[in-house]
Formats: structure tokens, sequence, C-alpha cells
């Protein structure tokens, strides 16, 4: 389940400067647990950081734990000197999944106080929604980890996660000729683990529940 917090409803939200950091949740399932709650400190958390030319990304992905529930990245990230200012970004929409390859697409939305570009800007995050990491990556040397294999946005640094943020066009930065992201496709019969994902990496085939039906009690 991945999902992220936020809200634009009331004047208050217009503001840049918000008390509420947002975060972006990515928990997995567990019928076996004694309790379905979920709190942070049961999630993996992930640092968002700049990672080079414009682009958002993460220096380390560790491998979510037995003990771990799932991950955790909070937003709004601040770097003045880099032109990437994010305070009261926030997650307004439902993020959408690539089960083929198990990513999933967080858009979020910042608001401005610049009076000249009045309407705020958004960026797009691409995950992987098993480990809330880089699209495409693989165990390091230790397996303690992963590394990213590549970026989806084409001539971004591996770990990105984002496009360019420096454009301040709304989808994510960037030129306004830019394609935007460029998925790359996996192709190949490799093993699956037993988590359903590509072993070795963390590429993973996320079963996408086609319909449903309501059984009778009797």
């Amino acid at each position: 389940i991945v999902a992220g917090t936020g809200k634009y409803l009331e004047p208050d939200d217009r503001e840049k400067i918000i008390t509420t950091e947002q975060t972006v949740y990515g928990i997995q399932e567990c019928l076996s647990c004694e309790s379905l709650e979920v709190t942070r400190n049961d999630l993996v958390e992930h640092d968002l950081v700049h990672v080079g030319d414009g682009h958002l990304g993460f220096d380390g992905i560790d491998i979510i734990p037995s003990g771990k529930r799932g991950w955790r990245f909070d937003l709004g990230l601040h770097e003045a000197s880099l032109g990437i200012d994010l305070r009261g970004e926030r997650v307004l929409q439902r993020p959408d999944a690539l089960f083929p390859l198990g990513l999933v697409f967080v858009n979020t939305y910042y608001p401005s106080d610049d009076p000249c570009s009045p309407l705020g800007g958004n960026v797009t995050y691409i995950l992987s929604a098993y480990t809330g990491g880089y699209p495409l990556g693989q165990l390091n040397d230790d397996g303690t980890g992963y590394e990213p294999i590549e970026s989806p946005w084409p001539d971004a640094p591996p770990k990105a996660v984002t496009g360019d943020l420096r454009g301040g066009s709304i989808g994510g930065g960037g030129d306004d000729d830019d394609d935007g992201p460029n998925v790359p496709p996996f192709s190949g019969s490799a093993p699956l683990d037993t988590n359903g994902c590509v072993r070795g990496t963390n590429i993973c085939l996320i079963p996408m529940r086609r319909g449903w039906r309501e059984l009778p009690l009797e």
C-alpha cells in the first residue's frame, strides 16, 4: 500500500511555510501480524537528498528487515543554494502503479510565494513500490541494501528518482522539451524470490486485483 499525506482545502494550505511535514508511506500487508496498526517507527526511513544536476534521490536504500512493515520518506526538501525549495510539498492525488515492474509514481504539489508564479509546481517521484527507493536497483556486494542500476529520467544520475527541479515548470522541472520519464523495459526470465522479486534486485512483480465480487454469507 503506497499513500501520501497532504491537503489543499483551506486558505492556510496556500502558504509555503507549514508546520506539519508531509510524508510518503509504503506499507506491506502482514496477515500473520498480531496487530494491523502501523506506526512511523515500524517503517524504514529514507532520506531524500539532492543527488546532482537538480535531481532528487536517495544516498542509499537498506533492505527492509523482517521486523519492519515498509518504508517512508518526508517531503519538503529545501536546498536554497541549489535553487530547490519544496517547502509545503504534499500529496494530493492517488499514486499510480506500473504493476509489471513493481513501480509506483507519486505526484506531489508545492505552493509558491512568488507573485509571478502563483500556481506553484509539482514533482513526480518514480519509486520501487517494494523498497520505496530506486526504480531499478540491485543488491549491493554485502547484501545489506540496494544500489541503482539506472535512473528512468534521461541524463539523470543513477540515484535520481525525480526529474530536474531547477526548471521551475509544473511537471517536475526541466526543459519544456523534456520527454519526462522513460522507464527502461525489463525482459527475460529471471528466478523470483519468495517476495515475488527478481532475485538480487528490487524489481518486484505486483499482482493486480482485476475485480471482485461479494460472497454470500450462507
